[in-house]
Protein backbone atom coordinates (compact mmCIF):
# COMPACT_ATOMS: atom_id res chain seq x y z
CA UNK A 1 0.00 0.00 0.00
CA UNK A 2 1.24 3.26 -1.19
CA UNK A 3 2.12 5.90 1.59
CA UNK A 4 1.82 9.94 1.20
CA UNK A 5 3.68 12.60 2.73
CA UNK A 6 1.49 15.44 3.67
CA UNK A 7 2.11 18.44 6.33
CA UNK A 8 -0.81 19.98 9.40
CA UNK A 9 0.10 23.40 9.80
CA UNK A 10 -0.13 25.40 12.80
CA UNK A 11 -2.50 28.31 13.03
CA UNK A 12 -1.59 31.69 12.13
CA UNK A 13 1.27 30.07 9.35
CA UNK A 14 1.64 31.30 5.99
CA UNK A 15 1.87 29.04 2.85
CA UNK A 16 5.00 28.51 1.61
CA UNK A 17 5.36 25.10 -0.13
CA UNK A 18 3.26 22.49 -1.10
CA UNK A 19 -0.42 22.34 -2.40
CA UNK A 20 -2.18 24.37 0.63
CA UNK A 21 -5.73 22.89 1.41
CA UNK A 22 -7.77 24.95 4.04
CA UNK A 23 -10.21 22.32 6.20
CA UNK A 24 -10.34 22.48 9.51
CA UNK A 25 -12.27 19.00 9.95
CA UNK A 26 -9.73 17.35 8.20
CA UNK A 27 -6.89 19.05 10.21
CA UNK A 28 -8.67 17.58 12.87
CA UNK A 29 -9.09 14.58 11.98
CA UNK A 30 -5.70 13.70 10.87
CA UNK A 31 -4.22 15.50 13.75
CA UNK A 32 -6.00 13.32 16.04
CA UNK A 33 -5.57 10.31 14.58
CA UNK A 34 -1.77 11.19 14.95
CA UNK A 35 -1.89 11.79 18.77
CA UNK A 36 -3.05 8.82 18.65
CA UNK A 37 -0.46 6.87 16.84
CA UNK A 38 1.79 8.75 18.94
CA UNK A 39 -0.03 7.62 22.29
CA UNK A 40 -0.39 4.08 21.03
CA UNK A 41 3.56 4.24 20.51
CA UNK A 42 4.62 5.92 23.33
CA UNK A 43 2.41 3.91 25.99
CA UNK A 44 3.59 0.57 24.13
CA UNK A 45 7.09 1.58 25.35
CA UNK A 46 6.23 2.29 29.08
CA UNK A 47 7.22 5.79 28.23
CA UNK A 48 3.80 7.24 29.50
CA UNK A 49 0.84 5.83 31.55
CA UNK A 50 -2.78 5.37 30.98
CA UNK A 51 -3.11 8.56 32.96
CA UNK A 52 -1.32 10.63 29.68
CA UNK A 53 -3.62 9.33 27.66
CA UNK A 54 -6.72 11.45 26.53
CA UNK A 55 -10.00 9.24 26.55
CA UNK A 56 -9.88 8.81 22.52
CA UNK A 57 -6.29 7.16 23.13
CA UNK A 58 -4.24 10.34 21.85
CA UNK A 59 -1.39 11.58 23.52
CA UNK A 60 -0.73 15.51 23.36
CA UNK A 61 1.62 18.45 24.65
CA UNK A 62 1.49 21.92 24.57
CA UNK A 63 3.71 22.53 21.75
CA UNK A 64 1.67 20.28 19.73
CA UNK A 65 -0.92 23.15 19.22
CA UNK A 66 1.76 25.37 17.57
CA UNK A 67 3.47 23.06 15.99
CA UNK A 68 3.95 21.75 12.27
CA UNK A 69 3.14 17.96 11.79
CA UNK A 70 4.47 15.67 9.14
CA UNK A 71 2.45 12.47 8.79
CA UNK A 72 2.39 9.47 6.39
CA UNK A 73 -1.06 8.60 4.96
CA UNK A 74 -1.75 5.32 3.14
CA UNK A 75 -4.50 4.62 0.76
CA UNK A 76 -6.98 4.27 3.46
CA UNK A 77 -6.68 8.01 4.68
CA UNK A 78 -4.52 6.30 8.00
CA UNK A 79 -1.72 7.80 9.54
CA UNK A 80 0.96 5.59 9.90
CA UNK A 81 3.73 7.55 11.06
CA UNK A 82 4.35 11.18 12.79
CA UNK A 83 6.76 13.34 13.92
CA UNK A 84 6.35 17.33 15.01
CA UNK A 85 8.53 20.34 13.74
CA UNK A 86 8.26 23.17 16.25
CA UNK A 87 9.55 26.94 14.64
CA UNK A 88 11.21 29.19 16.87
CA UNK A 89 13.70 32.24 16.72
CA UNK A 90 17.10 31.95 16.52
CA UNK A 91 17.17 35.19 18.86
CA UNK A 92 16.95 34.06 22.32
CA UNK A 93 15.33 37.00 23.49
CA UNK A 94 12.74 36.40 20.93
CA UNK A 95 11.71 33.47 21.96
CA UNK A 96 12.68 34.54 26.10
CA UNK A 97 15.61 32.01 25.85
CA UNK A 98 12.69 28.76 26.24
CA UNK A 99 14.04 25.47 24.37
CA UNK A 100 10.25 23.42 24.70
CA UNK A 101 10.87 19.79 25.15
CA UNK A 102 14.50 19.76 24.71
CA UNK A 103 15.04 22.18 27.46
CA UNK A 104 13.10 20.12 29.82
CA UNK A 105 15.28 16.77 28.98
CA UNK A 106 18.30 18.82 29.22
CA UNK A 107 17.46 20.14 32.93
CA UNK A 108 16.94 16.66 34.40
CA UNK A 109 20.07 15.10 32.51
CA UNK A 110 22.79 16.82 34.12
CA UNK A 111 23.78 18.57 37.72
CA UNK A 112 24.75 21.45 36.01
CA UNK A 113 21.88 22.02 33.44
CA UNK A 114 22.76 25.79 32.68
CA UNK A 115 26.14 24.10 31.36
CA UNK A 116 23.85 21.50 29.12
CA UNK A 117 21.47 25.15 28.27
CA UNK A 118 24.67 26.86 27.18
CA UNK A 119 26.13 24.55 24.81
CA UNK A 120 22.87 24.07 22.77
CA UNK A 121 22.17 27.84 22.79
CA UNK A 122 25.69 27.40 21.37
CA UNK A 123 24.78 25.37 18.50
CA UNK A 124 21.82 27.99 17.62
CA UNK A 125 24.54 31.10 17.67
CA UNK A 126 26.06 29.00 15.34
CA UNK A 127 23.26 28.19 13.06
CA UNK A 128 22.86 32.34 13.67
CA UNK A 129 26.11 33.21 12.28
CA UNK A 130 26.01 31.02 9.48
CA UNK A 131 23.27 32.46 7.63
CA UNK A 132 22.67 35.93 8.90
CA UNK A 133 19.51 37.46 7.95
CA UNK A 134 18.07 34.82 5.72
CA UNK A 135 17.45 32.46 8.16
CA UNK A 136 16.17 33.36 11.50
CA UNK A 137 14.28 30.59 12.39
CA UNK A 138 14.87 26.62 13.86
CA UNK A 139 13.20 23.83 14.67
CA UNK A 140 12.71 21.50 17.48
CA UNK A 141 11.79 18.15 16.02
CA UNK A 142 10.20 15.52 18.07
CA UNK A 143 7.28 12.94 18.63
CA UNK A 144 7.99 10.72 16.32
CA UNK A 145 5.94 7.76 16.27
CA UNK A 146 4.76 5.09 13.93
CA UNK A 147 2.04 2.52 13.83
CA UNK A 148 3.92 -0.96 13.63
CA UNK A 149 0.95 -2.37 11.65
CA UNK A 150 0.77 0.15 8.66
CA UNK A 151 4.05 1.97 8.77
CA UNK A 152 6.64 1.58 6.25
CA UNK A 153 9.84 0.01 7.63
CA UNK A 154 11.30 3.29 6.40
CA UNK A 155 9.19 5.27 7.75
CA UNK A 156 11.53 6.97 10.82
CA UNK A 157 14.02 7.56 7.94
CA UNK A 158 11.84 9.28 5.42
CA UNK A 159 10.26 11.89 8.07
CA UNK A 160 13.49 12.84 9.43
CA UNK A 161 14.67 13.61 5.90
CA UNK A 162 11.21 15.55 5.53
CA UNK A 163 12.14 17.47 7.45
CA UNK A 164 15.62 18.71 6.51
CA UNK A 165 13.78 19.09 3.03
CA UNK A 166 11.46 21.28 4.22
CA UNK A 167 13.69 23.42 6.08
CA UNK A 168 14.90 24.45 2.89
CA UNK A 169 11.71 25.80 2.02
CA UNK A 170 11.04 27.42 5.62
CA UNK A 171 13.82 29.93 6.60
CA UNK A 172 15.03 27.70 8.78
CA UNK A 173 18.45 27.39 9.72
CA UNK A 174 18.82 23.85 11.25
CA UNK A 175 17.07 21.86 13.64
CA UNK A 176 17.65 20.93 17.46
CA UNK A 177 16.34 17.36 18.50
CA UNK A 178 16.53 15.07 21.78
CA UNK A 179 16.06 11.63 20.46
CA UNK A 180 15.66 8.70 22.35
CA UNK A 181 17.86 4.75 21.84
CA UNK A 182 14.52 3.36 21.83
CA UNK A 183 13.93 1.88 17.93
CA UNK A 184 16.78 3.24 17.24
CA UNK A 185 15.84 7.05 16.73
CA UNK A 186 18.88 8.31 18.15
CA UNK A 187 20.72 6.38 15.46
CA UNK A 188 18.67 6.89 12.48
CA UNK A 189 18.90 10.75 12.88
CA UNK A 190 22.52 10.85 12.78
CA UNK A 191 22.08 8.87 10.10
CA UNK A 192 19.96 10.87 8.09
CA UNK A 193 22.75 13.48 8.92
CA UNK A 194 22.32 15.08 12.48
CA UNK A 195 24.97 15.47 14.24
CA UNK A 196 25.18 14.53 18.61
CA UNK A 197 25.85 17.68 20.68
CA UNK A 198 28.18 16.58 23.79
CA UNK A 199 25.62 18.78 26.05
CA UNK A 200 26.31 16.92 28.85
CA UNK A 201 30.08 15.73 29.75
CA UNK A 202 31.74 14.18 27.27
CA UNK A 203 28.59 11.72 26.91
CA UNK A 204 26.83 11.87 23.36
CA UNK A 205 23.65 10.36 25.19
CA UNK A 206 22.66 10.75 28.80
CA UNK A 207 19.60 8.86 30.91
CA UNK A 208 16.30 10.73 31.20
CA UNK A 209 14.18 9.17 33.89
CA UNK A 210 11.10 10.65 32.08
CA UNK A 211 12.07 8.59 29.01
CA UNK A 212 13.08 5.91 31.11
CA UNK A 213 15.87 5.35 28.50
CA UNK A 214 18.90 7.08 27.31
CA UNK A 215 18.72 10.23 25.06
CA UNK A 216 20.98 12.55 22.99
CA UNK A 217 21.04 16.01 22.13
CA UNK A 218 21.40 16.01 18.15
CA UNK A 219 21.70 19.18 16.06
CA UNK A 220 21.60 20.06 11.78
CA UNK A 221 22.23 22.60 9.76
CA UNK A 222 20.19 23.26 6.14
CA UNK A 223 22.59 22.66 3.38
CA UNK A 224 25.54 20.68 4.88
CA UNK A 225 24.31 17.08 4.39
CA UNK A 226 26.23 14.27 3.85
CA UNK A 227 26.80 13.84 -0.39
CA UNK A 228 25.36 11.05 -0.61
CA UNK A 229 22.24 11.86 1.74
CA UNK A 230 21.96 15.40 -0.04
CA UNK A 231 20.78 13.73 -3.15
CA UNK A 232 17.88 12.29 -1.66
CA UNK A 233 16.97 15.67 0.42
CA UNK A 234 17.65 17.49 -2.98
CA UNK A 235 14.90 15.23 -4.00
CA UNK A 236 12.71 15.83 -1.44
CA UNK A 237 12.46 19.08 -1.44
CA UNK A 238 11.50 19.02 -4.77
CA UNK A 239 8.36 16.30 -3.83
CA UNK A 240 7.58 18.39 -0.96
CA UNK A 241 6.68 21.57 -3.45
CA UNK A 242 3.75 18.98 -4.35
CA UNK A 243 2.85 17.60 -0.91
CA UNK A 244 -0.63 18.58 0.30
CA UNK A 245 -0.89 20.77 3.20
CA UNK A 246 -3.68 21.11 5.08
CA UNK A 247 -4.32 24.67 7.31
CA UNK A 248 -7.45 24.46 9.77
Amino acid sequence: MAHHLKFLAPPGSKPGFGSTNRDAVRWQTLFTRACQVRGAAYFADGAIGSDDLSPDGSFQIPIDEHSWHVILVNDDNEVSATLRMTVLPLDPQKRKGSLPHVGESLRRAASDPFTSMLVAERFLSGLELAHGTDRTNFMIVGGWASDPKRAPSSAGAELALSVWAVARHMAAAGALSVASERHDAHGQLIRTGAVPIRAVGSQSMYFDEAYGCRVGLLGFRVFQERRAIKRVVDHLADKIMNCEVIYS
